[in-house]
């Protein structure tokens, strides 16, 4: 491999790790260095190479590989990244408590946890525990944090209104972690329960996930397999939206419980036929839930299924999850894609 170009070494290395990440979703065994060979297309004395360097730099573990043998009889080593790659941390922020959950970034294990606490305190146990992660370090280094709002969040991150925890102060806490080099993203909790969706349903590239909580109503859009923001992160703030009433108009997350019912029902079968969806989730509670797919069902079209979640906190909690383990296996394989024959590390 040193005599290939520096970018296609880079390019190589990329190939390899993003299929040691991947193979942590298949729920099959360890990949071996011919398994790797074919699916990246790759020569197997590239991959060898490749193999040979993250080994090295203390990123790999090598297995038996039960039940198969390469040439000569040879058990052939079955390889994955090591757990110790990186620590990846998901928070849902809400009025009154913090939802926790800490992953190694390979996908290997995770711990959950739930923090209660007052508005006022929302900035000081942040810190306190994303600083105890990131001193822990219990798969390794901390490589990314996200954290869930119920507020708009743009495409660089800037939190908007209306924020339903105006009380936490986003910009001091991205000051703090951006001095302690940690790596903090701020993310509209609707779009991560879309996101999280878009993973259960894989086949649905145009999906909506709507979500009803104590903060607020708000939409996820999933279209064409894109996450949609609108053009300053406001999209999917169904909850804002005017109703009539006899008193003038109302934003529907104001209003009383039934007539609130009815609006999502119009406003969701408006939106649904309007952008042409193929797959609504309704994350709300049980009751509420079933009561909307009654009355929707009779105004969608049958292309049109729904699906209904009734755990509206873990299906948040598990996009901001894979959003962050997204964002830190991407930064990891730029890292380790750029030390051309250098040494990556651990720790």
């Amino acid at each position: 491999m040193m005599g290939q170009p520096k970018e296609l070494r880079r390019g190589n290395r990329r190939k390899v790790i993003q299929l040691l990440f991947d193979q942590h979703n298949w729920n099959e065994g360890r990949l071996t260095r011919p398994q790797l060979a074919e699916l990246t297309g790759l020569s197997k004395v590239t991959v060898n190479a490749i193999v040979q360097e993250l080994q090295d730099a203390g990123l790999l573990e090598l297995a038996r590989q039960e039940g198969d043998r390469g040439a000569l009889g040879r058990v052939p080593q079955g390889i994955q990244l090591k757990r110790e790659c990186g620590t990846v941390l998901a928070g849902d922020v809400q009025r009154g408590r913090i939802a926790f959950r800490v992953s190694a970034m390979t996908g290997h294990e995770t711990s959950e946890h739930s923090l209660p606490c007052s508005q006022q305190q929302l900035l000081q146990a942040l810190q306190q525990y994303i600083r105890e992660v990131s001193v822990s370090k219990p798969f390794g280094p901390l490589r990314q944090v996200v954290l869930a709002l119920p507020a708009p969040v743009s495409a660089d991150g800037q939190v908007g209104e209306p924020n339903a925890v105006r009380e936490l102060d986003t910009r001091q806490l991205q000051n703090w972690s951006h001095t302690n080099e940690i790596a903090l993203t701020f993310e509209n909790d609707a779009n991560l329960a879309a996101f999280a969706a878009a993973e259960l349903f894989p086949d649905d590239p145009y999906l909506a996930a709507l979500i009803e909580r104590r903060s607020g109503t708000g939409l996820g859009l999933i279209l064409d397999d894109q996450l949609y923001r609108g053009m300053s992160g406001k999209a999917g703030e169904l909850g804002r939206s005017p109703w009539p009433t006899l008193h003038g108009s109302e934003v529907l997350e104001q209003l009383p419980d039934d007539e609130r019912l009815r609006a999502t029902t119009y406003l969701l079968a408006s939106l649904a036929q309007t952008l042409d969806l193929q797959l609504l989730v309704l994350g709300l509670p049980e009751s509420r839930a079933h009561a909307l797919a009654a009355a929707l069902t009779p105004l969608l079209p049958p292309s049109i299924r729904l699906n209904l979640v009734e755990d509206v906190d873990r299906l948040t909690l598990d996009g901001a999850s894979r959003r962050a383990m997204q964002l830190a296996r991407s930064q990891f394989i730029d890292e380790v894609s750029m030390r051309a024959g250098g040494e990556p590390h651990v720790a």
